[in-house]
């Protein structure tokens, strides 16, 4: 739980550093780096601290798929939240999404079926993977990434477990 107050203080207080945009005016491509930018500064921070995270196991993570591989989880990692980017997210909707999980199995259920404010938040938290995956696309970027950022709630193999840990570590 501790972690989750950390995320909240980031959300209210996160900042991306002016040597952090130069890094990804270096590693993004334009279409890329404009996707990137259209995301919220509290998703902007976040999509670097799945970066960093994936940054510190570049090693390893290349030792067993290879450098183009890294290459795509990494970028993945920038993007992963970029469907958000379509519709405008409140940080009470962000505390909501982050707690969901947390509540009686019972009561999620009946958020998720009543049509109400809270349904309709988590509706898009649902949906932003296949949003994302699109928006992807539109940017040129290959399978395997558009892949990754459908997955990242889903893992379906070991590339995308990687992901999913390191987006649940921020």
């Amino acid at each position: 739980m501790f972690y989750r107050l950390k995320q909240l203080f980031k959300a209210l207080f996160g900042k991306v550093e002016l040597h952090e945009y130069s890094w990804l005016e270096r590693v993004l491509t334009p279409d890329e780096l404009a996707l990137f930018c259209k995301q919220t500064l509290t998703e902007q921070r976040h999509a670097l601290d799945v970066a960093n995270d994936i940054l510190n196991h570049k090693a390893d993570i290349e030792k067993v798929y290879g450098s183009n591989v890294y290459d795509d989880l990494l970028l993945a990692a920038l993007l992963h939240d970029c469907g958000k980017s379509l519709i405008k997210l409140h940080l009470w909707q962000r505390i909501i999404i982050a707690t969901f999980g947390y509540l009686p199995s019972k009561l999620r259920e009946k958020i998720v079926n009543n049509n109400n404010f809270l349904s309709k938040t988590l509706i898009i938290y649902k949906q932003h993977p296949a949003w994302g995956k699109w928006l992807a696309s539109k940017a040129k970027m290959n399978e395997n990434i558009q892949e990754l950022i459908l997955n990242h709630h889903t893992p379906g193999n070991q590339l995308e477990q990687l992901l999913y840990e390191a987006d649940n570590r921020h």
